[in-house]
């Protein structure tokens, strides 16, 4: 729930900077296919709530949680 919110608060971000829809759809396609980050990662904003994955197991179990949840 904490993540969605943290996505959905970029998206809002992105499309406050854009002046027509077709600049919107291109920011909103660049946001979905772009890297995100998980706990650990230096651009997670939440490292001091969440620990950082154990090992890359771990890190690819909650990519795959966060993606396809």
């Amino acid at each position: 729930m904490i993540y969605i919110t943290l996505f959905i608060t970029e998206c809002l971000k992105k499309l406050q900077k854009c002046a027509t829809r077709s600049q919107a759809l291109q920011e909103m396609h660049s946001l979905g296919i772009s890297k995100f980050y998980i706990p650990g990662d230096i651009g997670f904003p939440l490292n001091s709530v969440y620990a950082k994955p154990a090992n890359a197991t771990e890190a690819g179990t909650m990519i795959k949680y966060v993606t396809e949840n």
